[in-house]
């Protein structure tokens, strides 16, 4: 009696086994990510003065120059504006800034362009990680050239794909030499808008 109740168990737990296996095997695999099907690349460079006041501070707006401005403190601004094609979101987003050293820098602690930082804004708040100091590392000599680079990525792209605008302002001992934003979009529809 034993040995049929032990056999009987072991050949009930080898079905039960063998269902949740085949179960198992019978699942869907999970969705594969869809290839967008109408992808898009714009890029937009700086150029001349272009601001959305309310992402700036109002001391920066009072003490503002433009892209290629030499001025020492004074902050340099721009505001990336686009109009977006119908039924498309952006995927990836990329500023590049090309700055270079108005004066000297000694350390992020002193008065000179040591200090000096970059902030990247949409929508009147600075996006989260995306600011700091434009040299982390002083000393360094006045006319020394930098590129800063940010990748904006997940909630970033959500505030891009609402407001339609991205912003960058320096301050306040760099020049800025140039600016480019590179956007990616996914669109659904390659029909022009209204």
């Amino acid at each position: 009696m034993k040995k049929s109740v032990g056999r009987l168990v072991l050949v009930g737990g080898i079905l039960i086994a063998g269902s949740v296996m085949a179960q198992d095997a019978r699942r869907p695999a999970p969705p594969r990510p869809m290839p967008c099907p109408n992808p898009t690349v714009e890029t937009l460079n700086a150029t001349g003065t272009n601001i959305e006041n309310a992402d700036f501070p109002a001391a920066a707006l009072a003490n503002m120059q433009t892209i290629g401005g030499t001025v020492a403190n004074k902050f340099t601004g721009y505001t990336f504006r686009w109009r977006p094609p119908a039924c498309c979101a952006i995927t990836s987003a990329v500023l590049t800034v090309r700055l270079r050293a108005i004066t000297a820098g000694t350390s992020n602690t002193t008065s000179d362009a040591g200090n000096d930082t970059i902030a990247v804004i949409s929508g009147g708040a600075s996006l989260p990680g995306q600011s700091g100091y434009i040299r982390p590392n002083a000393p360094f000599a006045a006319g020394s050239q930098i590129t800063k680079t940010f990748t904006l990525t997940g909630a970033q792209l959500a505030t891009l794909n609402s407001n339609n605008r991205l912003s960058f302002v320096t301050q306040d001992d760099h020049s800025v030499l140039s600016a480019t934003l590179r956007l990616e979009r996914c669109c659904v529809n390659t029909s022009p808008r209204p």
